[in-house]
C-alpha cells in the first residue's frame, strides 16, 4: 500500500491528542494579577505548518525590538508561543483552537510553563509517533516504573 493510500484511510480517524493542565496569569477584574488553572489537548503539527510560525516569530521581535539583537531564549520561547497556538486546542472541541494568536497566549504564560508546554508535546509525539523507544529509553521508563 502506498501512502496516499494511508491518507485516505486515515481520513476519518479519530485525532490523536494529548490532554494537559496548566496555569495562565491574568489580570481580575480589579486590575490585579492572578492565575487560573486551563484544560487543553496538544494535537501534533506538521513540520510544514511549523514554518510560518517561525518566520512570523522573527518577524514579530524585529519588529518589537529594532535594531537589537535579538538573543537565543527570546527567539526560542517567541517560537514555541507561535507553535503553541498551533499544538494547543479547545479541549472539548480538538478542532478548535484553543487561543485567538501569540498576542493572546503570550502574556498568558511564564517561560516555564511554554518549556513545560513544549515538552509534553514532544514527549506526546514521541510516543505516537516513535512506539519503539531506544534502549536508553526502555531502561530509564523501566527506572521510573520501579520508583527509582
Amino acid at each position: 500500500m502506498q501512502l496516499g493510500s494511508f491518507l485516505d484511510s486515515a481520513r476519518h480517524a479519530p485525532p490523536v491528542i494529548h490532554p494537559v493542565k496548566f496555569r495562565v496569569g491574568l489580570l481580575n477584574a480589579q486590575a490585579q494579577r492572578t492565575v487560573a488553572e486551563v484544560e487543553a489537548t496538544l494535537s501534533y503539527v506538521s513540520e510544514e505548518d511549523r514554518i510560518p510560525s517561525a518566520v512570523e516569530a522573527a518577524e514579530y521581535l524585529a519588529k518589537e525590538y529594532p535594531g537589537r539583537p535579538i538573543e537565543e531564549k527570546e527567539r526560542r520561547i517567541e517560537e514555541s508561543i507561535r507553535f503553541l497556538v498551533l499544538a494547543l486546542r479547545d479541549k472539548a472541541d480538538p478542532a478548535k483552537p484553543f487561543c485567538n494568536g501569540a498576542d493572546e497566549l503570550r502574556p498568558a504564560l511564564l517561560y516555564s510553563v511554554v518549556d513545560w508546554l513544549v515538552g509534553e508535546y514532544r514527549d506526546f509525539v514521541q510516543r505516537e509517533f516513535h512506539p519503539n523507544p531506544p534502549d536508553a529509553d526502555k531502561a530509564k521508563m523501566r527506572d521510573e516504573a520501579a520508583g527509582k
